[in-house]
């Protein structure tokens, strides 16, 4: 069997022409090395040109992250040091009790609504401009009263005095008088009596140095006791707190202890009470809510300096409880400083005391 050869090629076909790639695939930045795979001699050179150009740009980007994070934690950890050159911006802090300090606050009451019906006043509660304590049928002295309505008229209060009388006319001298007989016995001269001089000597003493009104020596006299009753505690600094012990009436929630001098405390007073009643309800612990309503009745005495300031504060009965004492305690001294005190009173502070009721029966608030 003979054995047939198939040539490698067909002589008679010719080969087709190389193909030619235009010259714009060669610029190509996607087909660029498909554009040398056919030719003879590769561009080994230029394929690695550009693979170290690539990463000399990594090593680059590398090296310039690295430097920056450094310079970053140096200052980050040398922050205090470069301070002084950094720019700061100042910051002013403001207190506010030096704020309520400088100027005065003023307390608006709201006016009453006139279609509700106004509970009839308590007149056992007295006001406090009336702090005298006076008898359902006053007795009136009448000697007293004289002496008060003397003091208020006109001029200076004293014996009245005396118009100089006109000096009478030197006459000449008269002839000696008669000699009286030996039997009748010569009367000794008597100057006649002079009626205002004997009604100047019997006037009572005046018991009022300098000229003043009646108002005034009862303010003077007030003043003077009041400051007997309380000289033996203002020098140990308690602003004449707890002097005497004596029971008072209670003014509905608070007390005042010192003189008012006839300045009306009506708005500050309520200022005051209102801030201390919202300061205390804050402050009231559980033990005093439902379920557990514990009872106790707290009192605490303190002075109103004329800049608001709190002194001499003095718990003077205790509930029991240090949780419901402490919530009293609290509820003044939160307040401080108050408002200053009215201008036109004259004293030096203005001493209260504070009742504190928790859960109280209806027996203990009458």
């Amino acid at each position: 069997m003979s054995i047939t050869q198939i040539p490698l090629r067909d002589p008679d076909k010719p080969q087709p022409p190389p193909l030619r790639v235009p010259e714009s695939d060669l610029y190509d930045r996607e087909r660029w090395e498909s554009a040398y795979r056919d030719l003879h001699a590769s561009p080994t050179l230029l394929i690695q040109l550009q693979d170290d150009l690539s990463r000399s740009r990594m090593r680059e980007a590398f090296w310039i992250s690295v430097v920056v994070h450094l310079a970053l934690v140096v200052l980050i950890l040398n922050s205090p040091r470069f301070e002084r050159w950094m720019f700061r911006r100042g910051v002013l802090m403001v207190s506010p009790n030096n704020s309520l300090r400088n100027k005065e606050l003023t307390y608006l009451e709201m006016p009453s609504d006139t279609q509700k019906i106004t509970k009839r006043p308590n007149t056992n509660i007295i006001s406090d401009k009336d702090r005298i304590a006076t008898s359902k049928k006053p007795h009136v002295d009448p000697e007293e009263l004289r002496k008060i309505l003397d003091s208020s008229r006109p001029g200076l209060p004293g014996p009245p005095t005396l118009k100089p009388e006109p000096a009478a006319p030197q006459k000449p001298p008269s002839s000696p008088q008669r000699q009286q007989p030996q039997g009748q016995p010569s009367r000794p001269s008597t100057p006649p009596s002079n009626s205002k001089e004997a009604a100047t000597l019997q006037a009572p003493p005046n018991p009022f140095g300098n000229a003043i009104s009646a108002g005034s020596a009862v303010e003077q006299a007030a003043r003077a006791s009041l400051a007997n009753r309380s000289g033996h505690g203002g020098a140990e600094g308690d602003y004449g707190l707890g002097q005497d012990r004596q029971p008072t009436q209670v003014l509905g929630e608070m007390d005042v202890l010192s003189d008012t001098m006839g300045v009306d405390f009506g708005p500050y007073l309520s200022r005051v009470l209102h801030d201390v009643r919202e300061s205390w309800y804050n402050l009231i612990p559980e033990a005093a809510r439902p379920p557990i309503m514990k009872k106790g009745n707290v009192a605490i005495e303190f002075a109103i300096l004329k800049d608001g300031s709190i002194q001499g504060l003095q718990r003077i009965a205790s509930s029991g409880d240090i949780s419901l004492d402490r919530a009293a305690w609290g509820g003044i001294t939160n307040c401080n400083p108050f408002p200053p005190l009215p201008p036109q009173y004259g004293g030096q502070y203005l001493a209260l005391r504070f009742y504190f009721y928790y859960n109280p029966d209806k027996n203990e608030l009458q």
